[in-house]
């Protein structure tokens, strides 16, 4: 988890912060690199709203069905549950879409990337989310330095437990401006298992999920 998300979870130790709180697919550029390509430098791109595709993998079910803390298979774990994430405004596929989007302007390898558009472009992607799945275990240590005060609850900031987390998007497709397919890139998928920062709250396989999204675009 990287220094801001740690002041972030601090900060929410501090202020007893809401379960209802939403969450946002954060996204942040400062990091990325600079890959101007010459292929593909005068063109412009757009990417169509990513169809969110989750309910129909039957592995991202505990997401919709539980609060971000409770206890699986005889385990307390930790989900970013899909109820932290609930925005009429913003929904999730909307917030990945646009994380992309972020990232290929940041990249510069092209002219122009949009959102959504079919005119003054020269080709357009259309795709799914299938996965953007968090599970960690519960940290007992966490939870107890949280009670013991603001001191305790800093200290244990470094703990972590093992989890697993996955990214996947299916069904990616090129198209050219005429709308004819130009190649099918198919499914690409991040997963990882390993051991995650935690805190006593569970807000941190929102965190986590997040960093990985941004560190393996």
């Amino acid at each position: 988890m990287t220094t801001e998300n740690k002041i972030l979870l601090g900060v929410l130790l501090l202020s007893s912060i809401s379960c209802t709180i939403n969450q946002k697919i954060a996204y942040s550029t400062n990091e990325i690199k600079i890959k101007p390509s010459p292929t593909t430098s005068n063109l412009v791109l757009s990417i169509d709203l990513l169809e969110d595709n989750r309910k129909s993998e039957v592995e991202n079910s505990i997401l919709f069905q539980n609060p971000r803390q409770f206890r699986y298979n005889g385990e307390m774990i930790c989900i970013n549950s899909e109820e932290h994430y609930v925005d009429k405004k913003e929904p999730i596929n909307q917030q990945i879409t646009f994380a992309l989007i972020k990232h290929l302007r940041a990249e510069k390898q092209f002219k122009g990337v949009r959102y959504a558009k079919r005119d003054s472009i020269d080709y357009y992607i259309t795709g799914k989310i299938a996965n953007f799945y968090s599970k960690q275990g519960f940290s007992n240590e966490a939870a107890a330095g949280a009670q013991l005060g603001l001191i305790s609850a800093l200290e244990t900031m470094e703990v972590k437990t093992d989890g697993l987390i996955k990214i996947t998007f299916s069904d990616l497709k090129i198209y050219d401006k005429k709308g004819e397919l130009m190649k099918e890139i198919g499914t690409i998928e991040k997963k990882f298992k390993e051991s995650l920062s935690a805190e006593a709250y569970c807000w941190c396989s929102y965190f986590n999920v997040n960093d990985k999204f941004k560190g393996h675009l």
